[in-house]
């Protein structure tokens, strides 16, 4: 008996293919703003605190957790994208295993505001007019945002590992049962790929971290490209310090037992090595210019997006692997889709806009 009633299923109000390419598209781009919460707020905080803004990472520091309200802005309507697409490609999974651990998923909210409010402090206490009150507070309020951001990620990421082991949903239900009810008080903790699946998203994270240092150092510093050389100097480094721990991370985290999609991660591995090998290359040969920066972007959007590509595929194959989910049907919607896809591309053009206008800031406005 299949565990999902297909007559129950509406069917996917769009191509698969589209609906596919949408949900990495969007994934990819959570990834970068999702990685700066998780990794560079922590170390912003370390460097606007007790580094002055003369050396790298005090300088570093400072302007990230100035940047870090957009930043968090843009993770948040970018995440969206996936999160809407597996609930349209997959709403039973979704459902099932969200309402088994629906605390956790409720506690999200409250969690997510306390950070959100905490990075507008942080990045006021940083500002050069902030009063002395702002200042005093930017540590502890800029610690409970990072601890914050980064328990949404566990919890998020405890539910999206569960969605794909359905084989463990009536064990947490028969533990967490009340009367024969669903309590909403499961975990899927115990799980051996949910620590996969932390250590390859910090992995990227702290490579994402590195990157942007380099992107701050080029594009978004003030001054002229003398004055900030050796801020250049130090970001490279930095990101090739992130990038060796990111690529140690990678190759690691493959000989955790039980991991999921082992079989094509090396691939995610490989170029994650290739970034570092860029960077390494920037460093010795000290070029740290717009054309150096592309290149290693360029490698960096491919890590990014070879990760996507290797984590759907393995989601959507061990679901549709599912009694009652292995043939998903189109019952396609073109007007609701067409809007969507006007509403993402001026979104989109809007955004690029946005950082282009903040690149070619004056130097006094663009930070």
């Amino acid at each position: 008996m299949p565990i999902f009633d297909v007559d129950y299923l509406a069917g996917i109000p769009a191509p698969l293919w589209l609906v596919l390419f949408l949900k990495v598209l969007g994934f990819v781009l959570h990834l970068v703003p999702m990685g700066l919460w998780a990794v560079a707020l922590p170390i912003g905080l370390v460097g606007a605190t007790s580094l002055p803004e003369s050396s790298g990472l005090g300088r570093f520091g400072r302007n990230i957790l100035r940047q870090m309200p957009i930043l968090v802005a843009l993770g948040v309507n970018f995440g969206i994208v996936p999160l809407l697409f597996i609930q349209t490609l997959y709403p039973k999974p979704f459902y099932t295993a969200t309402v088994l651990i629906a605390w956790h998923w409720f506690v999200i909210i409250p969690l997510f505001l306390i950070a959100y409010y905490g990075v507008y402090v942080a990045s006021f206490a940083v500002k050069p007019a902030a009063n002395s009150i702002l200042r005093r507070a930017l540590l502890p309020v800029g610690i409970v945002a990072s601890v914050c951001f980064l328990a949404i990620g566990l919890l998020i990421s405890n539910a999206m590992t569960l969605i794909v082991h359905i084989e463990r949903w009536n064990d947490i239900f028969v533990r967490t049962q009340i009367a024969g009810a669903v309590s909403g008080l499961g975990s899927n903790m115990s799980d051996p790929s949910l620590l996969y699946r932390l250590l390859t998203m910090f992995a990227l994270a702290v490579m994402t971290t590195g990157v942007w240092a380099m992107v701050d150092a080029c594009l978004f510093a003030k001054g002229s490209r003398g004055a900030n050389a050796s801020y250049r100097c130090w970001a490279s480094r930095f990101a090739a310090a992130t990038a060796v721990v990111g690529a140690v991370i990678l190759w690691c985290v493959q000989m955790i037992p039980h991991a999921d999609y082992t079989q094509l991660f090396w691939v995610v591995a490989v170029v994650g090595t290739a970034l570092l090998a860029g960077i390494v290359v920037v460093v010795i040969r000290s070029v740290y210019g717009v054309i150096a920066l592309s290149v290693i972007t360029t490698i960096y959007v491919a890590l990014l997006t070879t990760f996507g590509i290797i984590r759907q595929i393995g989601q959507h194959t061990a679901i549709v692997q599912t009694d009652g989910l292995a043939n998903l049907t189109e019952h396609i919607q073109w007007t609701p889709v067409a809007l969507f896809l006007v509403t993402f591309v001026l979104g989109v053009l809007c955004i690029v806009w946005m950082v282009r206008q903040l690149v070619l800031a004056p130097p006094e406005t663009a930070n």
